[in-house]
């Protein structure tokens, strides 16, 4: 082995340095094989393969009482000091490799909801047929987007009501990071609205209800009344979906049947009413005397006999007056100069049913001018005969009061000027009828 001082090789097995004779060290290999043999199978050390498996298990025990003991949101930037030399590291956009499922949707119905809107259901399923849940659906109309959102495959969609019975639209699921985008195109069946019509009663009047099944009563909507006369009227719901009607029925209409026809959103309906009817009819006799100017008018029951205080309403070319009868049952309406078409009405009461009546009559503007022309002209002859008439008698009787014989005289001249007035009268008739021939012809 070498020596340490003089460095001189010496054999192995010598202990001092032949040379200088300076003491020599061990050799290490020497001392491994020395120390192995003078090992035994009592050494209570660790092999290096044990000692391995000790230190890794000791580092695991470690590292779980540092994550028990240390916080989770601690801040370890600390313990390693701040570099002042980083750069902030740009994230790396990647490509979006998500796989997403494939997705149908169907329409299963629509129909109308509240304040005319139609309610759009449809069902979302992957290709596995199940449903999905999430993302939205929606429909397009004029630029405006009407959505709902999908939950358990299901979701409604309201829209405003469409023109037409059968319009048709796109529905469109629009996906989400699960699902894959679908939509169908489609002609939509809108089931209607079913109707009805209630009835109430009482002693003057029907008023009957259009309403849907849930209530909602239906204003602005035509209800078409049927009697059993043949004879029909339509009445216009009002804004609680009512229309009235007055109980004083011709004694002949046993039934009313009320129907409403229905429309886009509304279905069709009807009523049937039975009517008791135990009032008496009336009728209305109207007579015109053309002489007369005037219009008679005679209010009676079924037995003719007359009805009292009971009001007319008349009506000749739109001017409208009532009148009441007399206890006779009568009533004189003057006629005017013109052609007028008159139409009477009695709207009955609780003892007799409603009349009514038309005529029409006609007076021509001469018939008022030569009547007002004789009548002026004869009133004109008729005063100059009884001023003629009386200044005879006058003259006569001044006379005869200058005589002797008052009495005989006066008896004469009151005999002559009779005679004489019979006469004049006479001539002055006759003179009239002349001139009113002349006149109407």
């Amino acid at each position: 082995m070498k020596c340490d001082r003089c460095g001189y090789y010496n054999k192995s097995e010598n202990d001092i340095c032949s040379v200088c004779g300076n003491p020599l060290s061990e050799s290490p290999v020497l001392k491994y094989k020395q120390n192995a043999k003078k090992s035994n199978g009592n050494d209570k050390t660790f092999n290096t393969t044990q000692k391995v498996v000790i230190a890794i298990c000791t580092l695991a025990v470690l590292m779980l009482i540092a994550s028990a003991v240390i916080p989770s949101d601690f801040d370890y930037t600390g313990l390693l000091g701040n570099n002042n030399n980083t750069q902030e590291n740009t994230p790396v956009e990647l490509n979006d490799t998500t796989v997403r499922i494939d997705t149908q949707i169907q329409v299963n119905s629509a129909g109308f909801g509240a304040k005319d809107q139609v309610i759009v259901n449809a069902y979302v399923k992957d290709i596995n047929n199940y449903p999905v849940n999430g993302g939205t659906a929606s429909i397009t109309l004029n630029g405006v987007k009407y959505s709902g959102i999908v939950e358990n495959g299901n979701v409604n969609i309201q829209i405003p009501k469409l023109n037409g019975e059968r319009p048709e639209v796109t529905v469109v699921y629009e996906g989400n990071d699960e699902y894959n985008p679908s939509e169908v195109t489609t002609t939509l069946e809108i089931t209607k609205i079913s109707t009805q019509i209630d009835v109430e009663y009482n002693n003057s009047t029907i008023t009957a209800t259009l309403k849907t099944a849930n209530n909602e009563k239906i204003p602005d909507s035509t209800i078409k009344v049927l009697y059993s006369n043949n004879t029909s009227t339509d009445k216009q719901t009002d804004s609680d979906g009512r229309i009235t009607l007055d109980t004083n029925f011709d004694s002949s209409i046993s039934s009313i049947k009320l129907s409403y026809a229905g429309n886009q959103q509304y279905n069709p309906c009807e009523k049937n009413i039975e009517i008791e009817n135990s009032k008496t009819d009336t009728k209305i006799y109207a007579d015109f005397d053309e002489k007369e100017r005037s219009i008679s008018l005679k209010l009676v029951d079924v037995n003719n006999h007359p009805i009292g205080d009971a009001a007319l309403d008349i009506d000749c070319n739109n001017t409208k007056n009532s009148q009441k009868t007399n206890s006779s049952g009568l009533v004189e309406i003057p006629v005017n100069v013109g052609v007028c078409k008159f139409t009477i009405k009695y709207a009955g009461n609780d003892t007799f049913n409603p009349s009514e009546t038309t005529i029409n009559t006609v007076i021509e503007e001469n018939d008022t001018a030569n009547d007002t022309h004789n009548n002026t002209t004869n009133d004109t002859k008729n005063t100059t005969n009884t001023t003629a008439n009386n200044t005879n008698n006058t003259t006569s009787n001044n006379t005869n009061s200058t005589t002797s014989n008052n009495t005989t005289n006066s008896s004469s001249n009151t005999s002559i000027n009779n005679t004489a007035n019979t006469t004049q009268n006479s001539t002055n008739k006759s003179d009239n009828t002349t001139q009113n021939k002349t006149n109407d012809t």
